[in-house]
């Protein structure tokens, strides 16, 4: 499966479909990145992994998560205050993240599991290269 930009909505009451686009692409890790904020360090990234069975382990472990900055104002800038994440089945909220950026990370979760290509990693274990 090759990687292409995915959309994923947002956790707004009026759902926003955003648009996560491929900065790292292989088999074992594929990185999607929101840029609508210029700073990289702002960007939220859904992150999906695959590893295949082999002769010693004879399960496969696809992997799924996100990574959400939170934007705060230091010396007058915008930049990155603190981070949240959702990796392994466990939420990371730092105090300093407001309810609307917590049902960002939520949506982003529940509604990224559900795009057909990461859906395919997790259901299929079919990889995106």
């Amino acid at each position: 499966m090759q990687a292409t930009s995915i959309t994923v909505n947002d956790g707004t009451a009026a759902p926003v479909a955003i648009t996560f686009t491929p900065e790292e692409v292989s088999p074992q890790r594929t990185v999607y990145v929101d840029r609508r904020k210029v700073a990289r360090s702002l960007q939220p990234s859904i992150i999906v992994g695959f590893s295949a069975p082999n002769a010693n382990r004879k399960t496969a472990k696809p992997t799924f998560g996100v990574i959400y900055p939170i934007e705060g104002l230091v010396n007058g800038v915008a930049a990155p205050v603190d981070v949240a994440r959702y990796e392994n089945g466990k939420f990371t909220v730092p105090e300093s993240m407001t309810l609307q950026d917590r049902k960002h990370l939520f949506a982003f979760v529940v509604n990224g599991m559900q795009v057909p290509q990461i859906k395919a990693v997790m259901v299929d274990l079919e990889p995106i290269f």
